[in-house]
């Protein structure tokens, strides 16, 4: 009995419980433009202001780089340490990462020198938190609302930006495509 080939460019579902088995990716091109743009707004998101905060008289620009600059001032190093490693770190490592994968695939390398970057993704993947850091900002901005005055800077849209092309290039780029690819390249 021969197994059928399987066409990697169609979504499959379980014909039982309709869960879904595998969807490809978009093309390696594709991805690599968006590892790039989200790399430029990692910049901006981090190094614009976020707000500009006036409270009793005081006025405050806020970006990234300034709150975790703030954090060490105060003594606050866990929190300092747990926010750029999760909001900053992890991003920029997994779109090393990304980035590696598909420089190799482009150089027609095999991948299997770099296997343990797939393991490393997969696991760094979950300790993300950007969309919290965005969360906590805006709950902040609700609290102080009474308090202070506040606006809203360039940089809370460029890391919403950030926010949204980090998630789109996660979805988009899809391990498993590289293996099969590698597997049909082979025969």
């Amino acid at each position: 009995m021969e197994i059928p080939k399987i066409d990697f460019h169609n979504e499959y579902k379980c014909p039982v419980c309709d869960n879904l088995i595998y969807r490809s990716g978009k093309s390696f091109s594709f991805v690599m433009a968006m590892v790039f743009a989200t790399l430029i707004t990692i910049y901006l998101a981090i190094t614009l202001p976020i707000l500009d905060i006036s409270v009793l008289g005081i006025e405050r620009k806020l970006s990234f780089l300034n709150l975790l600059l703030i954090l060490v001032n105060k003594e606050y190093f866990f929190i300092a340490f747990i926010l750029g490693v999760s909001v900053i770190l992890i991003p920029i490592a997994m779109l090393f990462i990304i980035f590696v994968i598909l420089f190799y695939i482009t150089l027609k390398i095999s991948v299997k020198k770099i296997s343990f970057l797939f393991r490393w993704y997969e696991h760094i993947k979950e300790w993300n938190m950007i969309e919290v850091y965005l969360v906590s900002i805006l709950v902040s901005m609700i609290k102080l609302n009474d308090i202070s005055v506040m606006k809203i800077d360039n940089g809370l849209w460029f890391f919403m930006m950030y926010l949204l092309l980090f998630y789109l290039t996660s979805k988009f780029f899809n391990s498993h495509d590289i293996w099969h690819k590698e597997l049909y390249e082979r025969y």
